[in-house]
């Protein structure tokens, strides 16, 4: 049965592309160039449903990063793409993407793509649809909100090629689409009355963090008294952070004697942060000698040192709530930390304090639930006010004020 079927031809059905830390969860990798070496590569290793039946009709959410790769010896020209979203009873939600809207997003999706540069000789990025052999296609951050009654359980991303000779060519892979079950009911890991102020992409916000959240507290219309310019103006500075839930906690970094940025400062290059041998690029997949990896920014997080972490985060925590369940605290008041890793907490327990630590522009908090703590691997997340246990969790949207 198909109960939903669109068609886009002409028009981008995704603008834009989501900001703040995962790593190499899948890789494709290669050789040299080779005559059959056309290749269709999905990121990352797991694309999460994120229901929004509540607060946006009846929908699911899902977002798509994928690339091709030209390893062949000639040009190739895509010609379109078409995704199908399979469901329960042969329900299916089909959109294409004709070669003029493939151009547009080509030419959105550069930003969210980082180019080792130890391969830019041979690989090239693409901004249009024609690809000579090396280039790299990305659409990268391709959002799409699915009828949830079609309770879609996979992807099928088919892509349409023309090489020099005119032979046609067709690329295709199904991807398995997760539906996160929560073991646990997280509340809001704050006090009083704070405003999401980026959210998760695509689009404008957080372009390179899965289902993470900045968040400032908030008064009337405002996040700071005054110009802003000091720490203690802003109504978050130093307030407590607290427990989504309970938990066991696994890191808690003090981001000893690194000190605190200034608001409104722009954000810091690496070097500006005291890493060396490292770039930090807000972007979501890196092409490298080995292949392509679903890396939210281009540093490799399982590899950095706790100093290193400290001078990009600032001082953090991670709080494990069951096997595949973390929750994760960033930019904290330096010192402020009043747990230690092993430590058991209960949610709504002070944990810290608002800071403006790490890579950091104004006091707020980057608050995330994760499954893998090591890569930053996010989990599409919904929050109960302590003060209503029973209500329906929400899923938060950007601009929205929220009270715990």
């Amino acid at each position: 049965m198909m109960i939903s079927r669109a068609a886009v031809l002409g028009v981008p059905f995704c603008i834009g592309w989501c900001v703040a830390a995962l790593a190499a969860l899948q890789t494709g990798a290669w050789g040299e160039l080779d005559p059959a070496g056309l290749q269709l590569v999905v990121v990352p290793e797991r694309t999460y449903v994120e229901p929004w039946p509540e607060q946006i009709g009846l929908n699911d959410r899902v977002s798509l990063h994928f690339v091709v790769l030209n390893d062949t010896s000639e040009e190739v020209v895509l010609e379109g793409v078409r995704i199908s979203f399979e469901g329960a009873e042969g329900c299916a939600y089909e959109m294409a993407l004709s070669r003029d809207a493939l151009a547009q997003r080509l030419r959105e999706c550069a930003s969210a793509v980082f180019v080792d540069p130890g391969v830019r000789e041979h690989r090239t990025l693409a901004t249009e649809p024609n690809l000579p052999p090396g280039a790299v296609a990305a659409l990268i951050g391709t959002q799409f909100d699915i009828p949830a009654a079609i309770r879609a359980n996979e992807a099928t991303i088919e892509v349409r090629a023309r090489g020099e000779q005119g032979r046609d060519r067709s690329l295709r892979a199904t991807v398995k689409l997760w539906r996160y079950e929560p073991t646990t009911r997280f509340q809001f890991p704050f006090e009083g009355v704070w405003q999401v102020v980026n959210g998760h992409g695509p689009g404008p916000g957080h372009p390179v963090d899965s289902f993470a959240y900045d968040l400032m507290e908030v008064r009337g219309l405002s996040h700071y008294e005054g110009d802003g310019a000091r720490h203690e103006q802003w109504w978050g500075y130093a307030t407590p952070i607290v427990a989504a839930a309970d938990g066991v906690v696994v890191e808690a970094n003090q981001a000893a004697g690194i000190p605190e940025r200034l608001p409104f400062s722009p954000y810091a290059s690496a070097e500006e942060l005291g890493l060396k041998g490292h770039v930090i690029t807000n972007t979501l997949v890196t092409i490298d000698r080995d292949g392509v990896h679903y890396r939210p920014g281009s540093l490799q997080w399982e590899a950095l040192t706790a100093e290193e972490k400290a001078r990009i985060n600032g001082a953090h925590v991670t709080i494990r709530h069951s096997e595949e369940e973390y929750s994760y605290y960033v930019h904290l008041q330096p010192g402020s930390l009043t747990v230690e890793p092993g430590d058991h907490v209960k949610a709504g327990e002070q944990i810290g304090k608002c800071g403006c630590s790490g890579n950091a522009n104004a006091p707020g908090l980057h608050f995330q639930v994760l499954y893998r703590p090591d890569m930053h691997a996010g989990l599409p997340v919904a929050f109960t006010p302590a003060e209503a246990p029973d209500m329906a969790p929400l899923r938060l949207q950007v601009f929205g004020t929220y009270e715990n």
